[in-house]
């Protein structure tokens, strides 16, 4: 048991490590450990990417799915302003699960595929 969790550990200083080199801070998986959730550092809160994240999983649910290459738009509150924007977002055309997620405040997200 103390060997996954070193294991572990040692698995989240390499995930947290990459996303900095990006400028992307990793903020934790969604709630089916599918994703990995970013915010782009100078400009996103967690918290907005957090809220972001459910509100494409919420979109993902109501069109029965993402598919490779397409566009959508969602809408998310942001802890931080305490305002609600919309969202833009785009799915990347690889296997993958990548979607990418912009609001006209300066925030990016990413939802990377969990490894």
């Amino acid at each position: 048991m103390r060997q996954l969790a070193v294991i572990t550990a040692a698995l989240a200083v390499l995930v947290v490590g990459a996303a900095d080199a990006a400028g992307y801070r990793f903020c934790g998986f969604s709630p089916s450990g599918v994703y990995q959730v970013r915010a782009w550092r100078p400009t996103t809160s967690c918290g907005f990417a957090t809220n972001v994240m459910r509100a494409v999983r919420r979109h993902q649910i109501r069109v029965g799915g993402l598919k490779r290459g397409s566009r959508f738009t969602v809408r998310a509150s942001s802890p931080a302003t305490r305002r609600i924007y919309r969202v833009r977002c785009s799915v990347a055309r690889t296997d993958a699960p990548f979607i990418r997620c912009t609001a006209g405040n300066g925030a990016r997200v990413q939802l990377v595929a969990a490894a």
